[in-house]
Parts: structure tokens; C-alpha cells; sequence
């Protein structure tokens, strides 16, 4: 049985050195090819062996094909055509092809600069003709090697520079290799694949069954089977963990859980409602007490803002901050041509710097009433022996009016009816 056109891809590699022609280009004789039994790998990696008898490898109607081919760097996806030899091409072969001994030599025209450099620079001198055959299913023995097949009616279609040393063949088989598609090996490079075949098959022997839940059994390596029952092992711990959890509910939902987690939950809630009451009750104390010292505050600033603003300024105290009501306080006191900067310092200053600026302002205000001089002393109270803790007298409805304020203000504001 014959196949039709499969492609081999051989190897060979140039003859002494190169001459460079004024133009830049490389002028060399190579040997592209031999006679004798060759080695190639399949698509599948194995080996199969074909003869190419001088009959065929010298045949004139064979060697006229070699003639004038282009030349590639690597082998191209697809054959060398019309379409795509522009883009490929990086020299020819001569027009002179000729038998030497064993072998066929060829004359080399390398024309592109990149393929020169490679050849000059990277030792990329190595050659692999791209041709297609027909192929004969034949046994035999040539020259004390036995083979399978041989190779007839040989037509070249191209003449690769490839780099050997750093690809090997098998990193160049071309995207349309098929089954009947092989690249030619070395016998070094046989040794190498029968010893990645020994360990492929080591390794199969030492393949360990792996047993799923569902009664599957599988071949794995032992690393693979190690990780396998090292996960499986953790899964059933987590199973075991989870079938100890109970349902818990937390504020409306349901939870797993451990017995020991709901006994901790409930003596942390336990303590956390024992807080909230002494929160509150300590808050409800401190809020009258703070409500309390805001309104003589308040009481007090307004007091001696009465005595010192001007009327317009007056009727807006009320809806005014305290703040506000202090810095005003201030800066009625103060020149004109200094009132822009007193205000830039009270707005960049500390709480502290304008509660002592209000203070000494404060001190310096005529005591023109007994209303004023009992509101200074709620901003600036002198010690407990020194004075007593009445309330200013005519101050009393401010006082309780601002205090109803705060109390008006800290309660929740309930939700507006439709229709009102």
C-alpha cells in the first residue's frame, strides 16, 4: 500500500565556509541530503524507518526539483507557494545540485539580512529540506539497516535553516503535520525518546488506584493519589464537625452552631444588658447635669451680649450659636481696623483661645447692672466659699425655656400622620 504525498522534513547542514559577496550576501556550498535508511517520528511519536535508495535520492527528475527552491528560516506551517514565498524567503539554492558519494550538495544564495546575521552571529548553519514523496510499504534491509518503507518520486519544496542545538527537531513540526507527516531524527536523538518512553512506561507501573465514593477506581500517580486521600481525610473532619453543630436562633436567624458558642452567647448578652442599663442610668444623670451648665452658659453670654451688641445684632442672638455669640461678643470690642484679623485668628484658633479671648473681653465690660456682673460670674466662677450657686433672677425664663429646648430636641421625633 502506497500513501500519496506525505512531507518529511531531513537535515543537513553547509560545506566549509561562506563567501559574502559585495552586496552582503552569503554564497555556500551544503550538503542537503544522503542516501540510506533514515529515522523519523510520527505524528505519535513512534519511530518508523524508510529507505532512500540512491535510485530514487538521484534520480534526475528528483534533483531538478531541488533545483532553484527557496529558502526558509525554520520550516513555514505550510508548504513554499507563489502566495507566500515573498514573505518567506530568505535565499535559494543554486541552480547547481549534484551527487557526492552518499550524498547530494547544492550551491546557496542567503539574500536576507536577519537569516545572515543568525548564520554569522548564532551558528544557525544547520540545514532541513521540506519535501513530499510516495511512499512504498516495503521491508527490507539496506546496507545492514532494516527498514519498513521506502521513498519514491521525492519532489522538493523547500530548504530550512534551523538551529538543532537550540529547538531540536520536534519543536519544528509545522502546524499541518498529519499521520503521515515525519520529521527525521538522529540516533542521539533516538536515544533520548526511547529513554523518555522508559520513564513514561516507569511511570505506569507505579501508577496507584485511587477509589471514589461512587465506586469508580482510577489509575493515578502516587503524588496524585497522595493529595487525593490527604483532601478526602479533611473532608470527612469537616463532615464530623458539622454534623456536631445545632441550630441556633440569632435575633430571627437560624444559625449552626456549636453547644459551647450558644452558652457563650448567651452569658456575653447577659453582660451586655447589665451595661446597658448602667449606661443609661449614668447618661440620664449626666445629661441634666450637662443640660444644666449649657443654660447658665448660655444665660450668662447673652447677658453681657445684651450689654454690648448693637440692636440688629441683638434680635438675632437667639439664632445665633454660641460660638457665634462669643466671637460677636469679641470683635464688638475691638477696633475696626482690627476686627479682620481677631476674626481670621477666633475662626483658625482652638475652643480654648476663644474661651479665653471671650473671657478677658468679658472682664473689661462696665458692670453696669447686677444682671451683668452675676452673669460674669457663670463664665468665670469664683470658688465654692466665695459665692453662692443662685441662678441669675432675671434670667430664669431664658434659662428654662433653653433647657425645655434641649430636652424638646434629645426626644425622638414621632412619624407624621397622612391626612393631617
Amino acid at each position: 500500500m502506497n500513501e500519496r504525498n506525505p512531507v518529511r522534513y531531513d537535515q543537513g547542514m553547509f560545506r566549509g565556509d561562506a563567501e559574502k559577496t559585495d552586496e552582503g550576501y552569503l554564497k555556500t556550498d551544503a550538503i542537503v541530503t544522503r542516501t540510506g535508511v533514515f529515522l523519523y517520528v510520527n505524528a505519535d511519536g513512534t519511530i518508523r524507518k524508510e529507505l532512500r535508495h540512491p535510485d530514487d535520492v538521484f534520480s534526475q527528475t528528483s534533483l531538478r526539483t531541488l533545483q532553484m527552491i527557496p529558502m526558509t528560516l525554520n520550516h513555514p506551517s505550510r508548504m513554499v507557494n507563489a502566495d507566500n514565498a515573498k514573505n518567506l524567503s530568505v535565499g535559494h539554492v543554486g541552480e547547481r545540485v549534484y551527487p557526492d558519494g552518499m550524498f547530494v550538495g547544492a550551491s546557496l544564495l542567503i539574500v536576507d539580512a536577519e537569516a545572515i546575521r543568525q548564520i554569522e552571529e548564532e551558528n544557525r548553519r544547520e540545514l532541513s529540506l521540506g519535501y513530499e514523496i510516495v511512499l512504498v510499504a516495503e521491508e527490507g534491509t539496506y546496507k545492514g539497516e532494516n527498514y519498513d518503507f521506502r521513498q519514491t518520486d521525492i519532489r522538493y519544496n523547500h530548504l530550512a535553516l534551523v538551529d538543532r542545538a537550540r529547538a531540536g527537531p520536534l519543536a519544528r513540526i509545522p502546524d499541518s503535520f498529519d499521520h503521515a507527516d515525519c520529521i527525521e531524527i538522529r540516533n542521539d536523538e533516538l536515544d533520548k525518546i526511547s529513554t523518555k518512553q522508559n520513564k513514561e512506561d516507569s511511570t505506569m507501573e507505579n501508577m496507584v488506584k485511587v477509589s471514589l465514593d461512587t465506586g469508580l477506581s482510577y489509575d493515578a500517580a502516587p503524588e496524585v493519589a497522595s493529595a487525593f486521600n490527604k483532601m478526602k481525610a479533611e473532608l470527612e473532619s469537616a463532615q464530623t464537625k458539622l454534623d456536631g453543630l445545632i441550630e441556633h436562633d440569632l435575633d430571627g436567624t437560624k444559625v449552626l452552631t456549636s453547644q459551647a458558642m450558644v452558652s457563650a452567647l448567651d452569658a456575653s448578652n447577659g453582660k451586655c444588658d447589665t451595661l446597658e442599663e448602667k449606661l443609661k442610668k449614668s447618661q440620664g444623670d449626666d445629661f441634666d447635669k450637662a443640660v444644666n451648665a449649657a443654660v447658665k452658659v448660655r444665660v450668662s453670654v447673652m447677658d453681657i451680649a445684651r450689654s454690648v451688641l448693637e440692636k440688629d445684632d441683638i434680635e438675632k442672638m437667639d439664632a445665633m450659636s454660641q460660638t457665634d455669640l462669643m466671637k460677636a461678643v469679641i470683635l464688638s470690642q475691638t477696633t475696626e481696623d482690627s476686627r479682620k484679623a481677631v476674626g481670621v485668628k477666633l475662626d483658625e484658633g482652638s475652643e480654648d483661645y476663644l474661651k479665653a479671648r471671650y473671657d478677658a473681653v468679658a472682664e473689661g465690660v462696665p458692670a453696669r447692672n447686677s444682671k451683668i456682673a452675676d452673669a460674669r460670674s457663670y463664665v468665670n466662677p469664683k470658688p465654692a466659699s466665695a459665692s453662692d450657686s443662685s441662678d441669675v433672677p432675671d434670667a430664669a425664663k431664658a434659662r428654662r425655656d433653653y433647657m425645655q429646648g434641649l430636652r424638646d430636641a434629645s426626644k425622638p421625633k414621632s412619624p407624621k400622620k397622612e391626612g393631617n
